[in-house]
């Protein structure tokens, strides 16, 4: 340890020694590492893309037919529950919703249409019946909290399964449960839940208090989405096209490196005299690749992050932390295959013919 420990020590003297040709070779790996990170992000967002495009594979429209806005709203709801009609009625309120997702709560105003009425929204199709432990959430939740089909979130205690995604823009800021699933959320009118509650509900039973002009969109339509062929040809073009330049990138490094790599094994070749194993070799060769890499790579993310806002559309800096791990994954193996490449390399050539400087790469 204490003869690797002087030898990591050599090493990073050297390091400082040569700084001319660290500083291009720095210079070298951030210009490649800045299209790593961007293609990465690229590809992590084809990848929500395409779990979003997989929460519908039918197309969700429903129309609103009318609405309704009554006092006694838990009564009539309960009612609704109870006549298991095949129509659909939802309702809305306008107080604050907590909601808790891997163990993070999050707190959103969502507000009524006008005032602090209750409105009971009439519609059909509404892509199909949720269960009593399934959720629907709008397109706006799901990207904002990063939700996808099948995650689990917990409302007033309780765990729901996300069954879908809907777009809408009047409920852009909904969630979406069966009444069946807690009657008690139902009743909870005046309460903190401000959810829309999809039931099943005989019309008869909602005829009070009938108040049409206070909605005045128009109804809802078929969301346009695209399909999941043009999708995934999308992604396997961005996949390829990011695999030729990450490819083109750490050939870049690689021809960086050639420039001192025969020094480095001379110098290795000439330690292997004094005891030193292929561990420490890989060691020590590790040490120096790592140190300019991860130097490299987080120059170019902080640079990234802040020119992000002068970016191209196509090159937009994506900046989260699932595509910083991947392109630092990328980064990281890259330099270890490099590494242990270069100690395979070095074990072939005789510690005389390195002494004698006819090592040729």
């Amino acid at each position: 340890m204490v003869k690797l420990a002087f030898i990591l020590l050599t090493q990073w003297k050297e390091f400082i020694h040569k700084w001319k040709l660290n500083s291009v070779i720095l210079i070298s790996l951030i210009f490649s590492f800045v299209f790593i990170i961007i293609f990465c992000g690229k590809l992590v967002t084809i990848y929500d893309l395409k779990n979003l495009s997989a929460l519908q594979h039918s197309e969700n429209s429903f129309e609103i037919r009318s609405i309704y806005s009554t006092k006694d709203a838990a009564r009539q709801l309960k009612e609704a529950v109870e006549s298991l009609n095949a129509d659909n009625i939802s309702y809305v309120t306008n107080y604050i919703t907590t909601f808790e997702k891997n163990g993070q709560l999050f707190t959103e105003n969502f507000t009524t249409l006008e005032g602090n009425s209750h409105y009971f929204f009439k519609m059909r199709g509404f892509y199909r019946e949720l269960g009593n432990q399934e959720v629907a959430i709008s397109h706006y939740i799901a990207h904002k909290y990063h939700l996808k089909k099948n995650d689990t979130i917990r409302i007033d205690g309780r765990e729901f399964k996300v069954a879908f995604i809907f777009e809408s823009y009047q409920f852009e800021k909904r969630f979406v449960i069966s009444s069946h699933a807690n009657l008690d959320i139902v009743s909870k009118l005046a309460s903190s839940y401000a959810l829309i509650h999809f039931i099943n509900a005989d019309e008869k039973t909602l005829t009070n208090s009938l108040d049409t002009a206070i909605f005045n969109y128009q109804p809802l339509t078929t969301v346009n989405r695209s399909s999941d062929k043009s999708l995934t040809a999308y992604m396997v073009f961005i996949m390829v096209f990011s695999l030729v330049f990450i490819l083109l990138c750490l050939t870049n490094c690689l021809l960086a490196f050639k420039g001192k790599m025969t020094n480095t094994m001379k110098n290795l070749s000439i330690k292997l005299l004094y005891g030193l194993g292929s561990k420490g070799i890989l060691s020590i060769v590790l040490w120096e690749n790592l140190l300019l890499s991860v130097v490299a790579f987080h120059i170019a993310y902080v640079g990234l992050f802040i020119c992000r806002g002068y970016l191209p559309l196509f090159f937009t800096f994506r900046g989260d932390s699932l595509s910083y791990l991947l392109s630092l994954s990328f980064v990281i193996l890259g330099i270890i295959l490099y590494s242990y490449i270069l100690m395979k390399r070095l074990s072939r050539f005789y510690i005389v013919d390195v002494l004698k400087g006819e090592v040729r790469m």
